[in-house]
């Protein structure tokens, strides 16, 4: 009895998603969820009290967003994946690539100039390796744009449903697809600021970089003390990094040549007033 019980469940859950596109699943598995989350939360509330609902309203919200995002991203994809096949794009895609890389090195400058205090063209080899570093960051800046305007020209302006499935979702598919694509923007928005935020593991790995290729403890100039790193900005300058206080500031490189040379010429000066001139 319980086997044919669980056959026909089985059969039922299966012709219930059967014969919609793989994203409306996704969809419908969303909108189950939220029926099954009122049921069992109503249960729940009756059997077990407050606190135990909000950690099913937590575990059944985590299901939701997930086969909502998942659905949106399938759906989303499809006709972006066509792009690809076209040579145009494939055209438009190296010339964004490039533009990419000149944004991350813009970043790369920025944040040298920020953390260091000098002219990032100063530091060219920390500059050229945090570019390579921040092109995950301008490439998620880039990609959060374009489907910022595509999704929005594609929901208003183009008609969306193009499916050739046998079934098509109604009802509360569009407040599934809705969550699906907040939290797919959320979601990119944080990435974003986790690069920008200047205490994130992203920024600590950056200002490492810089501080390992360009500043070092042994220095040819003898106003380098034991607790600083120098680096060499050229035209008798260096820069200076305090590794106690974490401070930058720039010098002129004291070679110990000037006052050799002050040295020498006291002495003469004193032989010279002795021979009486």
């Amino acid at each position: 009895m319980y086997k044919k019980v669980k056959n026909i469940v089985i059969e039922k859950a299966v012709s219930e998603f059967s014969g919609y596109a793989l994203h409306d699943q996704f969809y419908k598995a969303g909108m189950a969820s939220c029926w099954a989350y009122m049921a069992i939360a109503v249960i729940t509330l009756l059997s077990f009290g407050q606190e135990y609902v909000d950690i099913v309203f937590k575990v059944f919200v985590f299901i939701i967003m997930c086969t909502c995002t998942i659905g949106a991203a399938l759906e989303f994809w499809s006709p972006i994946k066509l792009l690809f096949e076209k040579t145009w794009f494939k055209w438009v895609l190296g010339a964004l690539s490039i533009l990419v890389y000149k944004y991350s090195e813009s970043q790369s400058d920025d944040f040298i100039n920020q953390f260091t205090g000098i002219d990032p063209s100063l530091l060219s080899f920390a500059s050229s390796v945090l570019s390579a570093i921040y092109l995950p960051y301008s490439w998620l800046v880039t990609i959060s744009l374009f489907l910022s305007f595509y999704v929005i020209f594609h929901w208003f302006f183009i008609p969306f449903e193009k499916t050739t499935s046998e079934r098509t979702l109604d009802g509360f598919k569009y407040a599934m697809r809705f969550m699906g694509l907040m939290v797919i923007f959320i979601a990119a928005n944080n990435s974003v600021r986790f690069f920008e935020d200047p205490d994130s593991f992203a920024s600590m790995v950056a200002k490492e970089i810089v501080i390992k290729t360009e500043y070092f403890p042994k220095s040819h100039c003898k106003n380098v003390a034991a607790n600083q790193l120098a680096a060499d900005i050229g035209r008798g300058y260096i820069s200076v990094f305090n590794r106690n206080s974490g401070s930058f500031h720039t010098d002129i490189c004291d070679l110990g040549i000037i006052s050799q040379s002050t040295t020498r010429l006291s002495a003469s000066d004193a032989q010279k007033a002795r021979a009486g001139y």
